[in-house]
């Protein structure tokens, strides 16, 4: 499931579905998961370095080395993704809101849709195997944007959904508790 959150409030809607009493949703930093990947295909070799790396970052399309970030980039995700599924698959390490499995929350994960989105077939095979694996815990992507009413797109692509039921946007008023916070002051008048 894809939740789209108002870009400002990206990092209060994570900590708060993660919060014990909401969805106690587990974190996962994509970006960081990605960037130790593309560390590790590039720190043992004597080239490219790793200033190499972020120069081709800004290369120009069609150049040297905009193909060799390319490889690079494609040997990371290789790298990636057997760490991410292997999340997918681990049993929760805790418990949502009515007892089901806490959902896994991918996060930061921009980077799925960079580089000519190669890392949104790793995006997609994530989706599919948490949604058919059984006793699976639901895996649930936040991405930040300023129009959730428009289909989710992570880095300029288009995110790939199966139904209409796989996009959430999370209302502002949601994120900053305001149901919540209406029935705290009534509580509080009250005593």
């Amino acid at each position: 499931m894809t939740v789209a959150v108002g870009a400002d409030h990206r990092e209060t809607a994570r900590a708060e579905l993660a919060k014990p009493h909401r969805f106690a949703a587990e974190l996962v930093d994509v970006a960081a998961v990605f960037l130790d990947a593309l560390h590790a295909e590039a720190d043992p070799r004597p080239k490219p370095t790793w200033t190499t790396i972020l120069r081709a970052d800004t290369a120009e399309l069609g150049s040297r080395a905009a193909a060799n970030l390319a490889a690079c980039v494609r040997l990371a995700w290789e790298r990636a993704a057997p760490l991410l599924t292997a999340l997918v698959d681990a049993p929760a390490g805790r418990v949502g809101a009515g007892g089901q499995p806490a959902p896994l929350l991918l996060h930061d994960a921009g980077v799925f849709g960079r580089y000519d989105g190669r890392g949104l077939d790793v995006l997609f095979t994530l989706a599919e195997r948490a949604r058919t694996r059984a006793g699976g815990r639901p895996l649930w992507l936040l991405y930040p944007t300023t129009e959730p009413s428009q289909p989710p797109r992570l880095d300029g692509a288009l995110v790939r959904l199966v139904t209409g039921s796989d996009w959430v946007p999370l209302p502002d008023s949601w994120v900053a508790n305001l149901h919540r916070a209406a029935g705290d002051e009534d509580a509080l008048a009250a005593s």
